[in-house]
């Protein structure tokens, strides 16, 4: 299912000091990902996921925060062999690059990072997105653009290995944002992005065809946000003439309650007990 020719972690003395995981660098060379799905909708690692459902679900909730930072995170030459069951279709993907400079939540300073980039050939066709640095700056400062225009999210929502009482028919994504990476010395690390985020024609359905949402647009223009921080400002947040369609079952079940997760949907039940 899954291998790699090199796994190479720079582990910090820092780790030990500071009661902490902290990579100067972490790289993954050449990994490979043979993905079948399955024609009941299953891939050939979704009991895995479930297996770690399970562990999550009985894990009690540590009062503190695991504190890490990664930085220079780097995968090199990847490639990913999709066989799609249902459809009758294989992807490939090669030649698979990525950088990203940190993942970090506490104050930790490398003398350089990674630039930021992705680059891949996707059944033949090559795509590549590159940040932009500023080395001679303390910060060390890296940009990152974000470009997606009208992304079919019902097309790429059906491999999402998640079981859902619901269908997402229609829905289509465009991003034009900008995320920062910054890293001071002496001050936690910022991952923060701004922009423009718009969904067009989201329907969602019951899994009997039957409508429940329409909103022809949603529009938020996101200020500044430190996503490291989980702190995020929204300027703008547009809903226009949303269409919203309630029903009840004959067990008194709404069916706005297949939209909530599965946890979320048993704590409710224990509370109509």
């Amino acid at each position: 299912w899954i291998s790699a020719e090199e796994i190479f972690v720079n582990l910090q003395l820092a780790s030990v000091l500071r009661g902490a995981v902290i990579l100067g660098e972490a790289k993954l060379s050449r990994p490979h990902v043979n993905i079948l799905r399955r024609p009941d909708g299953s891939y050939n690692f979704s009991d895995l996921i479930e297996e770690f459902g399970k562990v999550r679900s009985k894990r009690v909730e540590e009062d503190r925060v695991r504190r890490f930072s990664l930085n220079n995170i780097q995968i090199v030459d990847g490639s990913v062999d999709f066989d799609d069951g249902p459809k009758k279709t294989r992807h490939e993907i090669r030649g698979i690059r990525i950088a990203i400079p940190f993942l970090s939540n506490l104050r930790y300073h490398v003398d350089r990072y990674v630039q930021p980039s992705f680059a891949a050939v996707v059944n033949g066709k090559g795509v590549s997105f590159k940040g932009r640095s500023k080395p001679f700056q303390e910060s060390l400062e890296s940009v990152f653009d974000v470009n997606i225009a009208n992304l079919d999210i019902p097309h790429y929502l059906e491999y999402v290995p998640l079981r859902r009482d619901y269908e997402i028919p229609s829905a289509f994504l465009d991003v034009k944002a900008v995320v920062t990476f910054t890293q001071h010395k002496d001050k936690l690390p910022t991952l923060s992005v701004e922009g423009d985020v718009v969904l067009r024609e989201v329907r969602v359905s019951g899994k009997d065809k039957s409508p429940m949402v329409h909103l022809p647009m949603v529009r938020a223009v996101i200020s500044p946000s430190n996503l490291a921080a989980r702190d995020v400002h929204l300027a703008v947040l547009e809903v226009r003439d949303p269409e919203i369609d309630v029903s009840m079952d004959r067990n008194g079940k709404l069916n706005f309650l297949s939209l909530l997760p599965e946890k979320q949907k048993g704590s409710d039940a224990e509370e109509k007990g």
